[in-house]
């Protein structure tokens, strides 16, 4: 994470920039070959359903 945030304080003197910059640093990371999807939804696969944590889960994804 720390890569990310170099970038983007490096990238742009403006926070317009900065936040451009910030969505060209995740684009990268999503495209990445060690991105491997939203940790979050990831976790949670782990756990039993539980009603109110499935739902927000159907929202998110």
């Amino acid at each position: 994470m720390d890569s990310g945030v170099s970038f983007v304080t490096s990238t742009g003197s403006s926070p317009t920039e900065r936040n451009l910059a910030l969505f060209d640093w995740l684009e990268s990371w999503f495209r990445s070959p060690g991105f491997h999807g939203c940790l979050f939804l990831k976790a949670s696969s782990k756990y039993p359903p539980i009603r109110a944590i499935s739902s927000a889960l159907s929202a998110h994804a």
